[in-house]
C-alpha cells in the first residue's frame, strides 16, 4: 500500500514522500531516487509519527541527496556580471557593474541593480551584493516582523527581532527558546513568501512541531498558506541561486 505525505522539517523544508507499508516489513528505510523521489518503506503498524521522527533525524541527509539529484535541472551559478538578473523582493533586476566606491543600490528610473566596486571581481560582486542583501533583510523582515505583531495582539511570545543567517538549504529556524531566524536569501522572495516563512515560524512558538495543531494555528494566521507554500516551492531554486 503506497500513499503521498508532505513532512514538514523542523527548518521549514517541505518533503514530499511516498509511504509504503508492508506487514511483512521489520524496519523503517529511506529512498532518495535520482528523479528526486522519496521513498519510506515502513512496516503496516508503524505509526505516522515515528516515520516523520526518522525523517527530521534524517533531514539533513535527505536535503543532501535531493540537492544533489539531477543536477542538471537545478539553476546554474550565478556568474555576476553586467545583465545578469537578481531578485529582490520577487521582482527580477538586472546587475549593472560600475567602477568606483563601493555602493549598492536599487535604480527604480532604469529597474536595475547597480554596485559599484573598485575591483569588479566575481568574488568582491558577490560579497557587496551579499552585504546589501543582509542590510535589506535586517529592515524588512523587522518590518514584518512588527506588522505580525500588530496582527497578533494576543500572542506576547513573538521575539523582540529576528536574526538573521545566510543558509544554503533552509529559510527559516525557530529554537526551543523562541529564537526566530530567517535565511537573508529569502529577502529576494516577494513580500507574500516572506509572510509565509516568518508565519510558519511563529506558528512554532505554540507548536515545536508539524502536528496537526500546529496547522491548524498556520491556518488560522494565514488561511491561504497551502497557496504560498506551493508558491515558495517554485520560487526556491531562483532564490537560493548564488
Amino acid at each position: 500500500m503506497a500513499d503521498q505525505y508532505t513532512y514538514h522539517t523542523r527548518c521549514g523544508t517541505p518533503l514530499e514522500y511516498t509511504l509504503i507499508r508492508s506487514p511483512r516489513r521489520r524496519t523503517l528505510s529511506i529512498e532518495v531516487h535520482r528523479d528526486r523521489r522519496l521513498k519510506v518503506r515502513a512496516p503496516s503498524r508503524v505509526d505516522l509519527r515515528e516515520i516523520e521522527s526518522l525523517l527530521e533525524h534524517r533531514s539533513s541527509w535527505i536535503i543532501e541527496k535531493l540537492r544533489a539529484c539531477r543536477p542538471e535541472l537545478l539553476p546554474s551559478p550565478l556568474l555576476y556580471e553586467s545583465g545578469e538578473a537578481h531578485w529582490y523582493l520577487g521582482q527580477a533586476y538586472p546587475l549593472q557593474l560600475q567602477t568606483g566606491p563601493k555602493r549598492v543600490w536599487l535604480d527604480t528610473d532604469t529597474r536595475t541593480l547597480q554596485v559599484r566596486h573598485r575591483d569588479s571581481s566575481p568574488a568582491s560582486i558577490r560579497r557587496a551584493l551579499a552585504e546589501w542583501y543582509r542590510n535589506q533583510a535586517e529592515r524588512t523582515f523587522s518590518l514584518r516582523l512588527d506588522w505580525w505583531r500588530s496582527q497578533l495582539s494576543g500572542w506576547h511570545n513573538l521575539p523582540p527581532t529576528i536574526h538573521l543567517r545566510h543558509m544554503r538549504k533552509t529559510w527559516g529556524s525557530c529554537s526551543a527558546k523562541g529564537k526566530i531566524t530567517l535565511n537573508t536569501q529569502a529577502i529576494k522572495l516577494d513580500i507574500r513568501l516572506i509572510d509565509y516563512i516568518l508565519s510558519h515560524e511563529i506558528c512554532h512558538l505554540r507548536e515545536m512541531n508539524h502536528s496537526p495543531a500546529f496547522y491548524a494555528w498556520h491556518e488560522q494566521i494565514l488561511p491561504d498558506y497551502r497557496e504560498r507554500r506551493q508558491a515558495l516551492r517554485a520560487a526556491e531554486p531562483e532564490a537560493l541561486r548564488e
